[in-house]
């Protein structure tokens, strides 16, 4: 009896312990910007009740959601005009944080253009795709937070 409990806790140990080694590893959030340019696909404002509003066409125009958006090894966010170009010139967050410095501290991403410093925590993250959250206050002091999903190009 005694042999058997040992063979079961031998062969339960040894496929308990067994590491998955096609597990994949997901890059460090600088490597995974700095590795594609990227495009925002969809921006949502999530409410404090949980409910939610797609603003992707409210918010932006549709010559600003072709826009290219770059994290330069240099440390330098760029915002280029896809193949339609807004005219006048587009007035979105992101054309007016072209050339400022960004940094990655834990994983919020912060985009600082003078006093114009935006932080977005980056919740989930591949090589194809990332989802920044913005979370504020409204006028009414209920806590809503805005969902940027992006896509690289």
């Amino acid at each position: 009896m005694n042999t058997r409990v040992f063979l079961l806790s031998a062969l339960l140990a040894l496929f308990s312990c067994s590491k998955d080694e096609d597990a994949p590893v997901q890059a460090p959030l600088p490597e995974t910007l700095t590795s594609a340019s990227w495009k925002l696909f969809k921006q949502t404002l999530v409410f404090a009740d949980g409910s939610s509003a797609d603003l992707t066409n409210i918010t932006f125009k549709p010559c600003e959601l072709d826009d290219i958006l770059s994290f330069g090894k240099d440390g330098v966010f760029r915002k280029s005009d896809g193949a339609m170009i807004c005219n006048p010139p587009g007035g979105s967050v992101f054309n007016n944080l072209n050339g400022a410095p960004w940094v990655v501290q834990d994983s919020t991403l912060i985009i600082t253009a003078g006093f114009n410093k935006q932080e977005f925590k980056v919740t989930a993250w591949n090589n194809t795709s990332m989802t920044w959250k913005q979370a504020y206050t409204n006028y009414l002091g209920e806590k809503e937070t805005y969902v940027y999903e992006m896509r690289a190009q």
